[in-house]
């Protein structure tokens, strides 16, 4: 009895071993390719190599490095809604796998999608978040010239890293383009001259009657589109 347990056993394994072997795709796949390699679904060996799982090598047999985000795998140009921003190209490394899962899973095996991550991107294409990104059409973003780097980090959009409603909340009249009062879009200083009514002369004479003569710095008193001057204003005489 024991002979015969052994040899269905021994049979019995066999068979597995062999079809995951002849069709893995019925015996070990996790789950539906996704919709662009569809048609290799009965072609596991298409991208993994027994026994050590899916190639980079096999990747780029059909998706030509330089040819990602521009042409097809066939080498046609892209159009349209097909097109990709070409960033593959500035990767540091050419690790397909470190982003792209293939296979949908569903139920307990289902796996998040990984993320991509700018740590992935060659330090000259860091500066260049249109290459990727569409800019901001708020107002406060309208016309921006200065590197997205100066208020964001590319871990993550929000929170910026500077709140400007914290030292001057650009309200009415103040809410204007950032060059304004930022000439040269260089933030580590400031205007208030860019608008008429601030003409300098008008206002040193003004400030001269109550006694306050350094008025460089603006927001030291006024802050707000109200600009009501703070009690124990900087810079008077007395």
């Amino acid at each position: 009895m024991n002979r015969w347990l052994w040899v269905l056993t021994t049979i019995f394994l066999t068979a597995v071993i062999v079809t995951a072997i002849v069709y893995p795709h019925a015996m070990v796949s996790p789950g539906k390719l996704a919709v662009a390699h569809r048609s290799m679904e009965q072609d596991c060996f298409a991208c993994h190599e027994p026994l050590f799982g899916a190639s980079v090598d096999r990747c780029v047999t059909c998706h030509v490095r330089g040819d990602i985000g521009l042409r097809s795998t066939k080498g046609q140009p892209l159009s349209g809604g097909k097109a990709r921003v070409p960033f593959h190209q500035a990767l540091v490394e050419g690790n397909c796998i470190a982003c792209h899962s293939e296979h949908t899973r569903t139920g307990s095996l289902q796996r998040q999608a990984k993320q991509f991550a700018h740590t992935l991107l060659k330090p000259d294409l860091l500066s260049q978040c249109q290459a990727c990104h569409v800019a901001p059409s708020d107002a406060q973003h309208r016309g921006q010239i200065a590197p997205c780097a100066t208020c964001h980090q590319s871990t993550a959009w929000k929170p910026a890293t500077f709140d400007h409603g914290k030292y001057f909340p650009l309200e009415g009249d103040h809410n204007v383009a950032c060059t304004t009062c930022h000439v040269g879009a260089v933030y580590k200083t400031y205007t208030c001259y860019g608008c008429h009514e601030h003409e300098r002369s008008r206002m040193i004479a003004e400030h001269a009657e109550e006694g306050i003569r350094n008025i460089d710095n603006c927001v030291r008193c006024h802050n707000g589109s109200g600009l009501r001057a703070r009690e124990g204003g900087e810079g008077r005489d007395d």
